[in-house]
C-alpha cells in the first residue's frame, strides 16, 4: 500500500480519535447534575469523573479561577494545555497509524494484527499526549514549582481508561477503512523490476531446427575424401 492510500484511513482515524476524547471530556460536565450520583451510584460516578477529568476541556473546578486577574491567566494556561493535548493526540496517532497501515495493511489473514497494533498505539498517543501538556496544565493549577515531578507522574497516570475504551473503537474503524482502501490497489510490483521478455515459442523453434539441420550436414561434408576430390579436380598428366 502507497502512503497516499494509507494516509485515507490514518487521517480519519486521527480526527476521530481526537473528537471522541473531546466529546468524552465534554461529557464529565453530566456527572455534577443533580441525581447523577443517586442514578450511577456514588462511586461509579466518582470513577468517571476521574476517567474523564483529564480530556475535559474546562478545569473541574471553575469557581476556583477568579474572573479577572490572575485566575484569568490561569484558566487560558489550562486551555492552552488542553489545546496541545488535543493537538497532540491528533498528530502523534495520525503519523503513528500512518506507518502502520503501511508497513501492515490490513489485509485477509493482518487484520487481528492491525488492529491490535492500532489499539496499542492509540494507547501510546493518549499518554504521550498527556505528558506533552501536563506542564502547562500543572502551571495552571498556580504551583507549578512545587512537587512538578509527583504532579508530572499523576498527571500522566491519568485518561488511560478513557484511551483504551475510545482506541479500540478507532482501531475497528481505522482497520475497516483501511481494508477499503486496499481493495482498489492493484498487486505490488516486484522488487527487481519487470524480467527479460521472453522471445516467442515460433522463433525459438526454427532456430532450434535450423541448429540441427546445421549439425547434420557438416558432418556429412567431413566425411568424404579430400585426396580424391583433388584428383578429380587437378588430374595427374603421364609422363
Amino acid at each position: 500500500m502507497t502512503f497516499g492510500r494509507a494516509a485515507i484511513p490514518a487521517v480519519v482515524g486521527g480526527l476521530l480519535f481526537t473528537a471522541l476524547l473531546w466529546w468524552a471530556g465534554a461529557s464529565s460536565d453530566a456527572l455534577h447534575l443533580p441525581g447523577s450520583a443517586d442514578l450511577l451510584g456514588g462511586e461509579a460516578a466518582a470513577d468517571l469523573q476521574r476517567w474523564l477529568t483529564p480530556w475535559a476541556y474546562d478545569p473541574p473546578q471553575p469557581s476556583a479561577y477568579a474572573s479577572g486577574g490572575d485566575g484569568a491567566r490561569y484558566l487560558d494556561l489550562f486551555h492552552t494545555a488542553m489545546q496541545i493535548r488535543f493537538g497532540a493526540v491528533f498528530v502523534v496517532f495520525t503519523v503513528g497509524a500512518l506507518f502502520l497501515v503501511r508497513w501492515l495493511p490490513p489485509v485477509a489473514g493482518r487484520v487481528p494484527a492491525a488492529l491490535l497494533a492500532l489499539w496499542a498505539w492509540g494507547l501510546v498517543s493518549a499518554m504521550l499526549a498527556v505528558t506533552v501538556s501536563a506542564p502547562w496544565q500543572i502551571a495552571s493549577y498556580g504551583h507549578g514549582s512545587y512537587r512538578f515531578l509527583p504532579n508530572l507522574a499523576g498527571s500522566t497516570a491519568g485518561g488511560r481508561e478513557v484511551a483504551a475504551v475510545v482506541g479500540l473503537v478507532v482501531a475497528a474503524a481505522t482497520v475497516l477503512l483501511g481494508r477499503a482502501t486496499t481493495k482498489g490497489a492493484g498487486p505490488p510490483a516486484p522488487p527487481g523490476g519487470p524480467g527479460p521478455r521472453r522471445a516467442p515459442r515460433g522463433h525459438g523453434r526454427d532456430g532450434g531446427d535450423r541448429a540441427v539441420a546445421a549439425g547434420a550436414v557438416v558432418p556429412a561434408g567431413s566425411r568424404r575424401d579430400p585426396d580424391g576430390a583433388l584428383r578429380r579436380r587437378f588430374p595427374l598428366r603421364a609422363g
